[in-house]
C-alpha cells in the first residue's frame, strides 16, 4: 500500500468516524477526542483505533488531508470541515448535558444546610404543638380518647408527611 493509499484510507475511516460521532457522540466523549476535533491541523495530525484495520488512522499533513478530501467529496475539504465542525458540536453539546446533570444533582453545603434547618425548624413546630396539646390533654380530657388518639395520631403522620416531602423537593 502505498503512502497516497494509507492517507486516502485514513481520511475514508476518519470520516466514518466523524459520521459515528455525531450519530451517537456518547460512545466517543473523551478529551482527546474533542482537542482533536478542535481545530483542522490537530484532527490531520490524530491517530486512532490502530487495533482495527477498518478504522485506521494515520497522522498526515493538513494540506495532505486536504488535497485527500478534495478527491474524495465534491465539495472537498469544505465537507470534511463541516462534519469535523458538527461532530465537534454533538461531543460539546452532550458534554454541557453532563455538566448540568451533574450540577442539579449535586448538593452544596448551603443548600444542605438550608434543608436542614427548614426540616428541624417544622419539628420544632411540631413538638410545641404536641407540647400544647398534651396540656390540654391533662386539664381537659377528651370525651372519646381512643377517637381523639386517632385523630391526633393522624395529624401528625400528617405533618412529619410534610416534612418528609419537603425534604426531597428541596
Amino acid at each position: 500500500m502505498t503512502k497516497h493509499d494509507r492517507n486516502f484510507e485514513s481520511v475514508r475511516n476518519l470520516t466514518n468516524i466523524l459520521d459515528k460521532i455525531i450519530a451517537n457522540p456518547e460512545h466517543f466523549n473523551t478529551k482527546e477526542i474533542i482537542q482533536s476535533l478542535s481545530s483542522q491541523s490537530a484532527l490531520a495530525k490524530i491517530t486512532l483505533f490502530k487495533d482495527h484495520h477498518d478504522e485506521e488512522v494515520y497522522p498526515m499533513s493538513l494540506n495532505t488531508q486536504k488535497s485527500i478530501c478534495g478527491e474524495q467529496f465534491i465539495e472537498g475539504y469544505i465537507e470534511f470541515d463541516k462534519k469535523r465542525k458538527l461532530a465537534l458540536f454533538e461531543l460539546k453539546k452532550l458534554d454541557k448535558k453532563r455538566k448540568l446533570k451533574k450540577e442539579n444533582t449535586t448538593i452544596t453545603d448551603k443548600e444542605l444546610i438550608q434543608i436542614l434547618m427548614s426540616k428541624n425548624s417544622f419539628y420544632t413546630t411540631l413538638i410545641d404543638q404536641l407540647r400544647d396539646e398534651i396540656k390540654k390533654i391533662m386539664f381537659n380530657p377528651p370525651d372519646n380518647p381512643a377517637s381523639y388518639y386517632t385523630n391526633f395520631n393522624n395529624t401528625i403522620n400528617l405533618k412529619l408527611q410534610h416534612v418528609k416531602n419537603i425534604s426531597k423537593e428541596a
